[in-house]
């Protein structure tokens, strides 16, 4: 069973947990571990974004964070999918992304999300669900990032 819920202070060891079970991430983010719970604070109880813990066979085992709808093109931005370590290779990451975007994302023609350029795990994930690349940026928190884009519901 798959399921989400918004984020609220009581999570926040759930967020650390998610962060240190990947350190590469982390570390790529250029993150100190553990994060304050200022930088918690900011980043996940935010009005400008949504934060969710996604649940599977109810375990908590992954972090999203997205913009539902961005001022300059409208779009929603995926800004973080941050999926538990012990997760990766399994397929879980994309029934999450499935549930996810068949739950908040369903009736959008277009998705954009930011992966740090040297993410190529992340990279080969998103192209795998109908992702591609359209340029690169810099995120809100000044870092370079490759922007992509999804033109359909590609990515279920």
């Amino acid at each position: 069973m798959i399921f989400f819920e918004e984020v609220t202070r009581d999570h926040f060891s759930i967020i650390q947990s998610l962060y240190k079970s990947v350190p590469e991430y982390a570390l790529m983010e250029e993150r100190v571990l553990p994060l304050s719970d200022s930088i918690l604070q900011e980043e996940f109880l935010n009005p400008d974004t949504v934060s969710l813990i996604g649940y599977f066979e109810e375990e908590p085992v992954l972090l999203v964070d997205y913009l539902p709808k961005h001022p300059q093109d409208g779009t929603p931005w995926i800004g973080l999918f941050l999926l538990d370590a012990s997760q990766h290779g399994t397929g879980t990451s994309s029934r999450l992304l499935s549930a996810f975007c068949d739950q908040f994302l369903s009736q959008e023609p277009h998705i954009h999300l930011a992966v740090l350029p040297d993410n190529f795990k992340a990279q080969r994930f998103w192209e795998k669900h109908g992702f591609r690349y359209v340029r690169t940026s810099i995120s809100n928190r000044e870092q370079q990032v490759d922007v992509y884009v999804s033109d359909s519901n590609a990515n279920k």
